[in-house]
């Protein structure tokens, strides 16, 4: 259960449906293994994973570069008609520049402030030797020497259950 939705839920007992639904931890869980470019790096010791894969990340990030873009083909046809010629577009012309860049900034603003400036997708670690869960839960930009991520630590058994 994410933290940011169940809340309420942490440190409590599991739910018995959730028990009743969980997935087994040690045999597969499905014919085949694939990877949709969630995991970034896996041994014999641990296998370093991400909770939404990185190909759709990448997707949004495009996205947002390219209203970023219409943002600044917006304000810049704005400029075009009513600087360099205010007689071209009139009041009609303006408000669809105005509309544009409006309408493109919002995208931009939206998914972009998520994906660029927050750790929303956040690096989680299954190690097998210690039997634990490691999950960065924020990053420390400006951090001194020697200190790492804030992580929580989940430990890996039968009686807990974490949801990617």
């Amino acid at each position: 259960m994410d933290e940011r939705i169940f809340q309420f839920k942490a440190g409590r007992p599991i739910p018995e449906w959730d028990l009743k639904h969980r997935l087994p931890i040690n045999n597969p869980v499905g014919p085949e293994c694939q990877d949709t470019s969630t995991v970034f790096r896996i041994n014999s010791t641990f296998m370093d994973v991400t909770d939404q894969p990185y190909r759709e990340r990448q997707w949004l990030a495009g996205g947002v570069l390219v209203s970023c873009l219409g943002v600044a083909g917006g304000m810049w046809s704005y400029y075009l008609t009513r600087v360099l010629y205010p007689d071209a577009g009139g009041i009609l012309g303006d408000l669809y520049c105005l509309v544009i860049t409006f309408l493109f900034g919002y995208f931009a603003f939206r998914h972009g402030r998520d994906e660029f400036f927050s750790l929303k997708r956040r690096p989680i670690r299954f190690n097998r030797k210690e039997k634990k869960l490691y999950a960065i839960r924020r990053r420390r930009f400006f951090a001194k020497p020697g200190q790492g991520d804030i992580t929580w630590e989940v430990p890996w058994d039968e009686n807990a259950i974490f949801c990617i």
